[in-house]
């Protein structure tokens, strides 16, 4: 089977060339568009579009580092977010933190700071990524790995519900 690294020819590692992962991105749609099968039945249109969104949910997997390193994690038969739901006994008080901070703001610069506070604990877990996906993938890597990423998942839930929020007011 196919992974999104090996669509695109790359080695599956967490540094990617974005310019270069583009390039190959769009000779891959190129090469997949229906458009290029006018001549062809219907089931070669249907087998290129659905080729075609592979491509691009390919593209997008690589393109996003937190992505690309769930999917590094996975191919190395580390546990996904829904088979292993841990995070470090220190973010889980930032977890509670973060929630109670939530559940008692009241004024706009409450949840300024709040998103401020955030937005900072994602790029500080996000900035990790590089290094533990680039140190063998060892059963206990992979759990670190689990948690960084489930972190990450959480504070980014977190932002989501700030941004719903914001919708409503």
């Amino acid at each position: 089977m196919e992974d999104s690294f090996s669509r695109f020819g790359l080695n599956k590692q967490f540094e990617v060339d974005l310019v270069d992962l583009e390039d190959r991105y769009l000779r891959a749609c190129k090469a997949a568009h229906p458009d290029h099968l006018h001549d062809t039945g219907l089931s070669f249109v249907t087998a290129a579009e659905l080729s075609l969104a592979l491509v691009n949910h390919d593209y997008e997997t690589i393109r996003n580092p937190v992505s690309r390193a769930e999917l590094l994690l996975v191919l190395s038969g580390g546990a996904t977010a829904q088979e292993q739901r841990v995070v470090s006994t220190d973010f889980l008080e930032t977890m509670i933190e973060l929630r109670e901070t939530m559940a008692e703001a009241r004024t706009p610069s409450d949840w300024i700071l709040l998103e401020t506070k955030v937005k900072s604990k994602q790029e500080c877990s996000k900035g990790k990524l590089p290094e533990l996906c680039s140190i063998p993938m060892t059963s206990e890597n992979k759990d670190s790995l689990r948690k960084l990423l489930n972190e990450i998942a959480f504070l980014e839930s977190i932002e989501r519900d700030l941004r719903e929020r914001d919708r409503k007011s």
